[in-house]
């Protein structure tokens, strides 16, 4: 919704080098924002697909919920 912020946001980062993010290519990312409290279960399955693959990556078991920071 707001690729001008988004680019901004991204050169200040340094991620990329200034001027190689245009508009365009933000909108053809098909970027959704989801609130932490919306994006939890997806992170869940997530972090149970690597706890199937690799146990040990994330201590080999998922966290309890003081993990989790809810922005509001």
């Amino acid at each position: 919704q707001h690729p001008k912020e988004v680019i901004r946001i991204i050169e200040e980062s340094r991620t990329f080098g200034v001027g190689t993010i245009t508009e365009e290519s933000i909108k053809r990312c098909k970027i959704d924002f989801k609130s932490s409290r919306e994006a939890k279960q997806d992170f869940i399955k997530y972090l149970n697909t690597i706890l199937n693959l690799n146990p040990k990556s994330v201590g080999e078991k998922l966290p309890d919920d003081g993990f989790y920071i809810y922005a509001e």
